[in-house]
């Protein structure tokens, strides 16, 4: 392929699609062209005008994901699991001083992930040390997305082996608040309808430690930043999560 546009587009009228591209830098053999584009479309593709020369062979994908109003189709794991969230962007608050040396002092992110093998001398999941509001665990977004749920679990672990000599790690959280925004210095609290009514204390619905549940949001909220403060537990309070959306960093067509 010498050359080539590649378009966008709402409609399948080429005159009036958007080129997000133009290549005119000489042959393509083997090596890969990759085009951000960034928007919101139902059409993409390739178009070769006569002015830029013959047409002959080539291979493209799409990538990206469906825009449409039924928001609960897309509700994608955001990536604390399979890694795409780095340990940098998450958080965690205690009122001791967070040590890597102890597990039990915070929230340790390295273990805030669902199906994640537990590692000798840590929790088996994040801990908190306590029920107060300076004890959480927080995932920052590196852009906003639209939250439509969470999977969460206990400890991942079934067996009832001892913790600190006192407590158990047959442990789960059974009642949370979550907290939501662009900015960790402006954050809303999620409030949501449940047995109770209207409140911002919100059921986990976990019965054990170790089989994960999903909570699907009756009403889906935009953030870069989400935290999860613990209210209610059994025995420690130990927690594996995983965020379900969808980034919302496409712009629109003029067209």
């Amino acid at each position: 392929m010498q050359s080539v546009r590649v378009f966008v587009s709402n409609s399948t009228n080429t005159s009036l699609a958007t080129v997000v591209e133009t290549w005119t830098g000489g042959f393509m053999k083997s090596h890969i062209w990759t085009v951000t584009v960034n928007k919101v479309a139902s059409v993409a593709g390739l178009l070769k005008p006569t002015a830029l020369g013959g047409f002959s062979f080539c291979e493209f994908e799409v990538y990206g994901y469906p825009n449409v109003a039924a928001y609960y189709y897309i509700n994608s794991a955001i990536g604390l699991e399979d890694g795409r969230v780095q340990v940098t962007q998450l958080g965690s608050g205690g009122s001791t001083p967070a040590t890597p040396f102890d597990g039990f002092q915070h929230p340790s992110p390295f273990m805030a992930a669902l199906n994640r093998p537990m590692h000798g001398g840590l929790p088996p999941a994040a801990f908190f040390s306590s029920n107060n509001a300076d004890t959480y665990l927080e995932i920052q977004l590196d852009v906003i997305h639209t939250i439509c749920g969470l999977a969460w679990q206990g400890s991942g672990v079934s067996s009832d082996l001892s913790a600190n000599g006192t407590n158990s790690y047959n442990a789960y959280i059974a009642t949370l608040e979550i907290l939501y925004g662009n900015s960790t210095e402006s954050l809303q609290t999620y409030s949501m309808y449940g047995a109770e009514g209207f409140s911002s204390t919100i059921n986990t619905s976990l019965t054990d430690s170790f089989t994960p549940k999903r909570l699907s949001l009756t009403s889906p909220f935009q953030a870069k930043v989400v935290r999860v403060l613990p209210k209610m537990a059994k025995n420690l309070r130990l927690l594996r999560m995983e965020l379900l959306g969808y980034p919302e960093d496409c712009d629109w067509l003029d067209t």
